[in-house]
């Protein structure tokens, strides 16, 4: 029952006489999201999701559910990086999020990167639904985590699981186990020698192969000391992948590919949080 989680939030959009807006709300809990803001001379609104908490600890239990109906459009975006706390005995975390996108819908979820502090354990599960020309960008990372002692990876274990349906049928299955207790994170088959992970998701009728090759222009271009990938999932669209040693370098990585979605894809202005 809603009532004994630590917090869930839900919220519907709909499009109406060229706008976009809250159809329902309905926050509970240590969840809230902030009023509507524009960011942009697009009309969509963003929303920031709020933690009164302060971050995740153990046995905590976070639900989320997200419906735009046909043709709505959102952003929805994180305050800041979720801090995730120690977990006794191996309790974890747990924070679910179930997304519908209807037909012809727009959402840009744009997460902060996790960041896992000393003998945490935490779980993240969300399922995403499209129908039929729904654009879908979903952007999350995480981050080496924080020791008194100053050391990267003490945390237990993280486990980042996101599924996409499009039109009933699954389109992509990501899943992230890091256990730094057990594997050694920089070795050859699970960070490699870097320490900071993100990832971008988009799903996208208009996504071609030329799209893809100037995208990787774009992120070569910067220089920067990362590695990445880009990988195409059972439809129109990509998966970017980002390693790297600092959160700004993957963030950046990850900035001008959206920005160049919003612009040529999109055609609407880059997206600027200004969070900082």
């Amino acid at each position: 029952m809603k009532e004994k989680l630590t917090g869930y939030l839900e919220l519907g959009m709909q499009a109406k006489n060229g706008t976009y807006r809250a159809k329902t709300l309905l926050q509970m809990g240590a969840s809230r999201v902030s009023p509507a803001m524009y960011l942009d001379n697009s009309g969509i609104p963003c929303y920031f999701m709020l933690s009164l908490g302060g971050g995740f600890v153990s046995g905590d239990q976070y639900e989320n559910k997200f419906v735009l109906e046909d043709e709505a459009k959102l952003i929805l975006t994180t305050q800041s990086p979720n801090k995730i706390f120690k977990s006794p005995h191996q309790i974890p975390a747990v924070q679910k999020t179930s997304i519908y996108l209807g037909k012809g819908s727009q959402l840009e979820y744009i997460a902060d990167s996790l960041i896992a502090y000393e003998d945490a354990y935490y779980m993240q599960d969300t399922v995403i639904h499209m129908e039929e020309d729904a654009s879908l960008v979903y952007i999350d990372g995480i981050t080496p985590g924080w020791a008194p002692t100053g050391e990267k990876f003490k945390y237990d274990e993280v486990k980042l699981k996101t599924q996409i349906y499009r039109d009933g049928q699954p389109i992509l299955l990501d899943y992230l186990k890091l256990t730094p207790k057990t594997s050694k994170m920089q070795e050859l088959g699970m960070l490699e020698h870097y320490t900071h992970f993100g990832t971008m998701m988009v799903i996208d009728a208009r996504i071609t192969d030329e799209i893809v090759k100037e995208i990787r222009g774009l992120i070569d271009e910067l220089d920067k000391p990362i590695h990445y990938g880009i990988s195409k999932p059972y439809c129109k669209g990509f998966v970017l992948r980002v390693l790297g040693h600092l959160t700004q370098d993957i963030e950046k990585a990850i900035e001008v590919c959206h920005d160049y979605i919003r612009t040529k894809v999109y055609d609407i202005e880059p997206l600027r949080l200004r969070k900082y």
